[in-house]
């Protein structure tokens, strides 16, 4: 539960460095953030020794951070932006249902990760 906690701290406290960069016409680096939220979850895996609980993270950062940084734009939650890689690959697959697209995704990493953990 602390690793949760903690991981949605981070996302959170990330959309909201976002969301200032945003306000401020400042171009945000997708790929430090890429490398910093890589680098956080392999770290988390390392600490509770399941490398299968990698994507699982990634998936519930890719997640909350659009939702927490389109709530703060005052956007619909569903809004896919322009110029991240994932944006573009939403608008391909997700046909408008970026959230319920993302929380499948969800439950199956979820799956595999209780499978290779019996």
């Amino acid at each position: 539960m602390v690793l949760i906690s903690v991981w949605l701290a981070l996302i959170i406290g990330r959309a909201i460095i976002d969301y200032k960069l945003i306000s401020k016409n400042k171009t945000i680096d997708h790929a430090e953030n890429a490398i910093v939220t890589c680098t956080t979850a392999a770290i988390l895996c390392i600490v509770v020794e399941s490398i299968t609980l990698f994507p699982i993270l990634l998936n519930i950062h890719w997640l909350v951070f659009d939702i927490v940084l389109n709530y703060l734009r005052n956007l619909p939650l569903q809004y896919v932006g322009r110029a991240a890689k994932t944006d573009r690959l939403l608008k391909v697959y997700s046909k408008g249902h970026v959230i319920l697209f993302k929380l499948v995704l969800l439950a199956i990493f979820v799956t595999i990760y209780k499978l290779t953990n019996l």
